[in-house]
């Protein structure tokens, strides 16, 4: 991501909510991931999602984090398989091998497929960005009471960064309500949003269209009908596309 030196201080702000000892090593920071071809895309959608599970690396080493280590290993901006890793074999989590092991990620690829089919290329991923709520995750699993609590206010921040500088036209949140104190940080009533039920369980889609963006919030998919859901999202996308 360009602009990314913009992030520094923030996520210096972020290390600093986690300097017990009890955090020391068991934590994994999130950076947001940017396809190359995300600032050109037809539709410039930002997927948000909860929390990472598991990441790069438990390094709080700003430096390390920003710029890498002797072999780069550890480093989470800008990395050099930004995006593609979620088609390459992942040896190390059990069970989730490729997008194709996450019923996450098989949900986003459905939405972007539908949506850009003009773009005709097989790096679907390469004209999407990613990011999640909190920035700060366990080395498994998702952030505790405790760890949302901490960082909640600077991951507000920090989504707000990433949202002025990538400039999307459609933010999707998979994340079953997890939002709300983002969008309470917006200060956005809920109640003003559009709605549509997409499943026999009356899942809902919010959707409201905000100074050129349209923000929706929606569930996180898994253990739930992947084809009905992407294809709500991808209505409400065109339904929206020319506001």
């Amino acid at each position: 991501m360009e602009s990314s030196e913009e992030f520094k201080s923030l996520f210096k702000e972020l290390i600093n909510c986690f300097t017990a000892e009890k955090w020391k090593g068991q934590i994994c920071p999130f950076f947001i991931q940017e396809g190359k071809k995300f600032p050109t895309s037809s539709r410039k959608i930002l997927f948000v999602g909860k929390s990472v599970n598991g990441w790069v690396t438990t390094s709080t080493d700003i430096e390390i984090l920003f710029n890498g280590d002797s072999d780069g290993k550890r480093k989470i901006v800008n990395r050099l398989d930004e995006m593609s890793w979620v088609v390459k074999p992942n040896t190390k989590r059990k069970g989730v091998k490729t997008y194709k092991h996450s019923s996450f990620w098989r949900l986003i690829y459905l939405v972007t497929k539908s949506l850009l089919l003009k773009e005709k290329s097989k790096e679907w991923y390469d004209y999407i960005a990613w990011s999640n709520l909190y920035k700060i995750s366990p080395k498994k699993g998702n952030p505790t009471d405790e760890m949302k609590k901490l960082q909640q206010k600077v991951c507000c921040k920090i989504l707000d960064k990433e949202i002025e500088i990538l400039q999307p036209k459609f933010i999707i949140f998979l994340t079953s309500g997890w939002e709300r104190f983002y969008i309470k940080h917006l200060g956005l009533d809920l109640s003003s949003f559009s709605s549509v039920s997409w499943s026999k369980k009356n899942y809902k889609i919010r959707y409201q269209t905000i100074s050129g963006i349209t923000y929706i919030l929606s569930q996180h998919p898994q253990c739930k009908p992947e084809k009905n859901h992407g294809n709500k999202i991808v209505e409400i996308v065109k339904l929206n596309d020319k506001k």
